[in-house]
């Protein structure tokens, strides 16, 4: 029987949204607004953990917590709030909670906190009866070990969030629109194109789709550098080789790819669609730009356009999803860092930004601003300090110090290699893979 969940928290929308997540893994929810609610649950049914909210109308999370833990200490507890004091999360922590998340939070970090304090370590099965996930709902995805028929496979790996769509923004109409229709697009069978700007999170996306079914494994990434029917069968075979039964390729700038290696995909994916091929796969292309548009352009040729299919969403960039950087900013960062927080002056800032790289760009930013923070709640004057110095390097757009970022890197890396290979700069380069006159190249603001 699938374990059962009580999430406590006064927000609606918050509430459904928590209880698609859990329930999308396999687990059985009831859902209430209030802290009363909350207890009057409990006398009445069996419940395997609670999630509360901190600050709700009538009695706070922390008295709810401990109006529970006067009739049951074993019961996991979970708080979730949109900010707390570190003196707080003590108290909450010495009352018995076994984990604190800041709103909005990560929902990887949410489940396998959930897989922990459950014992389970793997999300529940949709056979498992009670709460299990709907037909065309996005199970957990578990990692392989053993069989791959999805009826008796064991799994080992920790739970895995069911799918990121209901991460991405979604109070804007733009968001609202690109989350229904990758939903629709989750159980596609042959092939999906995926349009987004420079910067685009394109990995988060692909692994969205392929969490949506637990057969299968991480997706495997290929290119023009490197695709070829070897690459092909190799990647595919590698993994039906660790238990799963489909593999997805995903195809980065699938607009570069040459006459022969479109044929090949055309030919592979024959194979596949007649079943002459012994495995399963699908195909996921990645572009900067609307395939109509490329076929336009002459980018993508007749036949690669019919190939192609129907499937085609676009990634809404953050220029035009302003709205939605308070929440898909304080995600990323709670990915990056646990605990940290942004404030309204940090959110007013990142608004005014133009992303011209989408959320790399904000990983850059919000990486650099935790550098200069140093504590747990960041500020607009942690980002504007990165913003002028880039500014000052880099004429105003702010590349400038991300350019001296990579220079140093670079020039790390390069004596690093150097080091261990005693000034072999040939043996350097092999390990590298570069160029050995590269180790020609390193100026003296770069050491």
């Amino acid at each position: 029987m699938n374990k059962h969940i009580l999430i406590v928290d006064d927000e609606p929308q918050f509430n459904v949204l928590l209880s698609e997540v859990y329930r999308q893994a396999g687990y059985g929810v009831t859902a209430v607004g209030t802290a009363m609610e909350g207890l009057a649950v409990l006398q009445r049914e069996a419940v395997d953990l609670v999630v509360t909210d901190y600050r709700m109308p009538g009695m706070t999370g922390l008295e709810f917590i401990q109006e529970v833990r006067a009739k049951d200490t074993e019961t996991p507890i979970i708080m979730v709030s949109g900010y707390l004091e570190s003196s707080t999360v003590r108290e909450l922590i010495a009352n018995g909670v076994g984990g604190v998340f800041s709103k909005p939070m990560n929902v990887f970090s949410l489940l396998s906190k959930t897989s922990e304090l459950l014992g389970d370590n793997v999300a529940p099965t949709k056979a498992e009866g009670h709460g299990a996930p709907a037909a065309g709902d996005s199970p957990g995805r578990e990692e392989p070990s053993g069989k791959a028929d999805g009826g008796e496979s064991e799994s080992k790996g920790k739970v895995r969030a069911p799918h990121a769509f209901w991460l991405f923004p979604g109070k804007s109409p733009q968001s609202e629109a690109f989350v229904r229709k990758a939903k629709g697009f989750t159980g596609f069978s042959r092939a999906l194109s995926i349009v987004g700007e420079a910067g685009t999170d394109f990995a988060r996306l692909c692994d969205a789709f392929v969490g949506a079914d637990r057969r299968e494994a991480p997706p495997v990434y290929l290119g023009p550098e490197d695709l070829d029917r070897s690459a092909l069968n190799g990647a595919v075979r590698g993994r039906r080789a660790e238990g799963y039964a489909r593999a997805t390729v995903v195809v980065r700038e699938a607009e570069k790819l040459t006459e022969t290696q479109r044929c090949t995909l055309y030919a592979w994916m024959d194979g596949v669609d007649k079943g002459t091929a012994d495995f399963e796969a699908r195909l996921i292309f990645l572009f900067p730009k609307p395939v109509d548009t490329l076929y336009d352009e002459g980018a993508v040729d007749e036949d690669f356009y019919v190939f192609l299919g129907a499937n085609e969403m676009s990634v809404p960039p953050l220029r035009v999803i302003r709205e939605d950087i308070e929440l898909l900013a304080q995600d990323r960062l709670g990915a990056m860092v646990p605990g940290v927080v942004l404030d309204d002056s940090a959110v007013a800032f990142l608004r005014e930004l133009p992303f011209e790289r989408n959320e790399e760009e904000l990983d850059e930013r919000l990486r650099a601003a935790v550098e200069r923070c140093g504590g747990t709640r960041l500020t607009r004057g942690h980002f504007e300090t990165e913003w002028a110095a880039g500014a000052a390097a880099g004429g105003g757009s702010g590349a400038g110090l991300l350019e001296q970022r990579l220079r140093r890197r670079r020039a790390e890396a390069l004596g690093a290699a150097m080091l261990l290979s005693g000034g072999d700069a040939k043996l350097a380069a092999q390990w590298l893979k570069v160029n050995p006159d590269v180790f020609g190249t390193v100026t003296k603001d770069e050491e």
